[in-house]
């Protein structure tokens, strides 16, 4: 018999509900696989955000080569956002290469996987697939088969209005809903077709501890005995409910069979500190706004803002009639793509790069550098003047304290090239950060920027807001086949898990992956008759897919939909 490999993503699992759980006795599939091979925690990669993490997975390379950082990135050349996937993904993700050396695969709802590749199996795109109107499968007509099988697909559930009007058993029974579904589906492709390798993602652990962490936790600011009282188990159960799934998919497996259950990160409490980037550019000197934006009689704040956010197909008739001819006139000529699906900000729209020498698009930890002849309007000069607003944010940075303790709010402040490399370091901010315990989270300014009044620094308490969010820390247990009971596994990232699949299947490793295989794992035996095989010439580019032709406008609006509703813009 064939060996096999599985791998059962967990979206945002960690150890930290893991292992009370299954001191227990209440995850009796994950104690097991525990049992019987090996289990640590799995280091993510700053920022940490699933787009990233997942896209570093599949490929087994940072982002410096694959080139995706978060869930939007800003458009080279231009004063714009737009939101990525799989088209904008660099290297071969672990389906490809598997494939290309004659392995057939089947991958259900990895993020990132959208348009869905033809690879030799079958794929069910993620979360970055716009609606169930789309083509999210590979090869089409699989579609037929999954919605004659379970009914409406279900990607992912808008969960941000959800759980503030009092629709949280209605958030919990379809977060089940939706991964009774996804295992339905991944159980008929088994049985259906021939394969060597799976991948599956579960997201419903992600999603409620963005949302229901604060009723579990009773040292969260926002935790309310009265109130919680009801779902301070809810998290519990979306694990235990997850495990069981873990363990009818394992049912279905036979002895030689490789099982690899993996994050892509952890989860930890999110306070209501908050840390407004660009009105803290502001007031440094580094970044400055139109004379129209310092006057407070155009409305243009709030109203343009909601815009974008909801209708950016309708922004360029919007924005006809509301502005003044000379900002009118600003935005076509800086913002070229407004026309298509670019998904921008006010903040952008506000600013006077003529007078800016850095911003940020306050998605994430993260500062650009108007750098002249990379950006439209640059005016940095490359090389000392780089170099002095670099140091001068990064000492800065350092020197933020929170208003309330006094104490010091940045712990590390990085270089895009101290984290990455690659083709693609150019697509990443300039600038990086990390916050002290992870106490403050990054909001966009717009609301603040031209309020004198208001602190780059405060406090932002809203049921809108996730209460849970993302640790470096995820999970990874190995079992099964040719894995070894004893042992443990040596300081392991998110970057060998697709290395470590190569070598399990007898398959070459690319020669520039930046993983490792994870050769502890293995039984001496296996290893001594398997040795390390590598690419030696190795196609990076996945085949560049025309940006513009994945998401209409229509679509680009349900995008931004979904991630508002799962919290991951505003």
């Amino acid at each position: 018999m064939k060996n096999r490999f599985v791998v059962i993503g967990v979206d945002g699992a960690t150890f930290e509900i893991i292992q009370p759980l299954i001191e227990q006795q209440k995850l009796p599939n994950l104690k097991y696989l525990m049992k019987n091979g090996f289990f640590v925690k799995l280091r993510s990669i700053f920022p940490v955000n699933s787009p990233q993490a997942w896209s570093s997975i599949a490929t087994g390379k940072n982002p410096g080569k694959h080139g995706i950082y978060h869930f939007t990135e800003k458009i080279p050349h231009q004063y714009g956002i737009r939101f990525v996937n799989a088209s904008l993904r660099d290297g071969k993700p672990l389906w490809r290469l598997l494939s290309e050396q004659g392995k057939k695969v089947i991958a259900i709802n990895v993020p990132i996987t959208y348009p869905p590749e033809e690879i030799d199996g079958v794929m069910v795109s993620g979360f970055d697939t716009p609606g169930i109107k789309n083509d999210y499968t590979y090869p089409s007509e699989i579609r037929n088969d999954i919605e004659n099988l379970v009914g409406e697909y279900i990607i992912d559930l808008r969960l941000r209005n959800a759980v503030t009007h009092d629709k949280r058993d209605y958030v919990l029974r379809n977060l089940r809903l939706m991964e009774e579904k996804r295992l339905r589906i991944i159980k008929y492709l088994m049985k259906k077709y021939d394969w060597d390798f799976i991948m599956i993602v579960f997201s419903a652990a992600d999603r409620v501890q963005h949302w229901f962490w604060k009723y579990m936790d009773i040292g969260h600011l926002n935790h309310d005995a009265n109130e919680d009282e009801r779902y301070k188990k809810a998290i519990y159960d979306i694990y235990q409910f997850i495990d069981t799934l873990i363990g009818e998919l394992v049912d279905e497996l036979d002895n030689h069979t490789s099982i690899a259950v993996v994050s892509d990160h952890g989860f930890q409490r999110a306070t209501n500190k908050v840390f407004y980037i660009n009105k803290w550019l502001k007031e440094l000197g580094m970044l400055n706004l139109t004379d129209e934006a310092n006057n407070s009689n155009i409305p243009i704040r709030g109203a343009v803002s909601e815009l974008i956010f909801q209708n950016c197909h309708k922004l360029k008739s919007y924005l006809a009639r509301l502005l003044p001819r000379q900002y009118k006139s600003f935005l076509k000529k800086t913002f070229p793509g407004l026309r298509s699906r670019v998904f921008t900000y006010l903040t952008f729209s506000r600013i006077d790069w003529s007078r800016t020498r850095a911003f940020s698009s306050e998605f994430y930890n993260s500062i650009y550098i108007n750098l002249k002849g990379r950006e439209i309007v640059g005016i940095v000069q490359e090389g000392e003047e780089y170099r002095s607003v670099i140091s001068l944010l990064t000492e800065e940075l350092y020197k933020l304290k929170d208003p309330q303790t006094g104490e010091r709010i940045i712990e590390n402040v990085y270089k895009a090239e101290d984290l990455y490399h690659g083709p693609n370091l150019s697509r990443a901010p300039d600038l990086l950060f990390t916050f002290k315990n992870g106490e403050y989270r990054v909001r966009q300014s717009h609301k603040v920027l031209n309020n004198p009044h208001a602190n780059f620094l405060g406090e932002y308490a809203s049921e809108t807001w996730a209460s849970g969010k993302h640790h470096l820390d995820g999970i990874i247990i190995l079992s099964g086949m040719n894995i070894r009971r004893d042992g443990q596994l040596i300081d392991p990232t998110i970057l060998d898990i697709t290395p470590t699949v190569l070598y399990a299947l007898g398959c070459k490793i690319p020669s520039d992956i930046d993983g490792r295989v994870l050769e502890e794992a293995f039984h001496e035996s296996f290893l001594k008759l398997n040795k390390l095989q590598y690419l030696t010439e190795v196609d990076d580019v996945v085949g560049e897919v025309d940006y513009k032709d994945i998401y209409s406008p229509e679509e680009s609006k349900q995008i931004t939909e979904r991630l508002r509703g799962l919290g991951y813009i505003e």
